[in-house]
């Protein structure tokens, strides 16, 4: 096999997406193996965002107070962007409308769950590389609270 033969069984092998291919012929034994990369999400509108619990957790729950962000789809948590990363998000950690909390995998498919609001991260419900099932809680998230006056005169 010459150089030109390869590199279009090579070309082959790419565009069909196998994974490995082996090939013996006239003694002569080949083998082509794609490495796994990782590629994370590029287009935002690949970017999911946990639905927020109409409810809000109560103290009387064993949990901490505040809203439940919610997987809007099934697969596997993950709470970096790459497997030995760094953590996206920690207990304690003040998160805004667009911070990205957690990647949720599915159908090889990495899908970044945003919060949809501003907050204190209070809980985290899922252990890394979990599944998670379509509106399973993942996160508790304590509402930032903005001290707001009363536009209405005070009477007296």
């Amino acid at each position: 096999m010459n150089m030109h033969q390869l590199r279009e069984l090579i070309a082959t092998v790419e565009e069909c997406g196998v994974a490995k291919l082996d090939i013996s012929d006239d003694g002569q034994a080949i083998r082509i193996k794609r490495a796994r990369v990782y590629r994370p999400p590029h287009s935002a509108s690949t970017v999911a965002t946990g639905t927020v619990s109409a409810e809000p957790v109560q103290s009387g729950d064993d949990l901490p107070i505040g809203d439940v962000v919610r997987s809007p789809l099934v697969g596997t948590f993950h709470r970096a962007l790459a497997p030995d990363g760094k953590r996206l998000v920690e207990v304690g950690d003040l998160v805004g409308n667009d911070d990205i909390l957690c990647i949720i995998s599915a159908l090889k498919i990495q899908n970044p769950i945003k919060t949809g609001m501003p907050g204190r991260i209070s809980a985290i419900l899922v252990e890394d590389a979990q599944p998670v099932e379509y509106d399973q809680p993942l996160f508790i998230i304590a509402r930032r609270q903005e001290t707001q006056r009363d536009p209405s005169p005070s009477q007296g």
